[in-house]
C-alpha cells in the first residue's frame, strides 16, 4: 500500500521551560511502551524522580529524526543558509505536535495541536524573532518526507535564513508517521 501523500502546513510562533533531567532512564520498546528503571538501590532509600515516556526514543527514531535534519540543512546550504541546531525547548515542542498529529492522524490545523507553534514555542521558554513549523503524516521515510516539502510551498519555510534553531518530532504508529520540524530564531 502506498501511503497517503504529505500534507504539510505552516503555523506560526510558542515556547517552555526544558525538562529537568531525572536521575533515573527509561528504556522504550518497539510498541512505544516506556519503563522507568532506576540504578540498584542505595544504603540510604531515596525518592528518585523518572522521565516522562515520551523522554525515551528508540535509535532507529533517533537517526530518521537526524536524517530529517541532515536532508533539511543540505536544502539551506544549497540556498545559502547555515545550518540549523537542534534546542531541546523546540525539539520538545515539535515531539508535543508530532504526538498531536499523530493522534489527529492530519496536519491540517489544528492536527490535534493547541494554540498556534509560536505560542507553544513561547510556552517552552524560547524567546523567538521568527518561528514556523513543517508537518508531514504517512510518509515512512525521512527521504520521502525531505523531498516532499522541498517540492512544494514547505521550501520557503525551510531555507528561511531567519531560522538558526529547530527541534524534530517523529511518532510512529503502526506503519505510520508523524513528522514536525518547528523552527525559530530568535536574533
Amino acid at each position: 500500500d502506498a501511503a497517503p501523500p504529505v500534507r504539510p502546513t505552516v503555523s506560526a510562533p510558542l515556547v517552555s521551560q526544558p525538562p529537568a533531567f531525572p536521575t533515573a532512564t527509561a528504556t522504550a520498546t518497539a510498541s512505544g511502551e516506556v519503563t522507568p528503571t532506576t540504578a540498584a538501590p542505595s544504603p540510604t532509600p531515596t525518592r528518585t524522580r523518572t522521565r516522562a515516556p515520551s523522554a525515551a526514543v528508540p535509535a532507529t527514531e533517533t537517526a530518521s529524526r537526524l536524517d530529517l535534519l541532515d536532508r533539511t540543512n543540505a536544502l539551506r546550504a544549497q540556498s545559502g543558509c547555515a545550518p540549523l541546531r537542534t534546542d531541546p525547548r523546540l525539539t520538545r515542542v515539535a515531539q508535543n505536535d508530532a504526538r498531536a498529529v499523530a493522534a489527529g492522524g492530519t496536519v491540517d490545523p489544528p492536527g490535534g495541536r493547541t494554540g498556534d507553534v509560536g505560542e507553544r514555542v513561547t510556552a517552552a521558554g524560547y524567546s523567538w524573532t521568527s518561528v514556523g513549523e513543517a508537518a508531514a503524516y504517512g510518509d515512512k521515510d525521512a527521504a520521502a518526507v525531505a523531498r516532499e516539502w522541498a517540492e512544494d510551498h514547505m521550501r520557503q519555510l525551510l531555507v528561511d535564513c531567519r531560522y538558526t534553531d529547530v527541534g524534530v518530532g517523529l511518532v510512529v504508529s503502526g506503519d505510520r508517521r508523524a513528522w514536525t520540524e518547528v523552527l525559530a530564531g530568535s536574533g
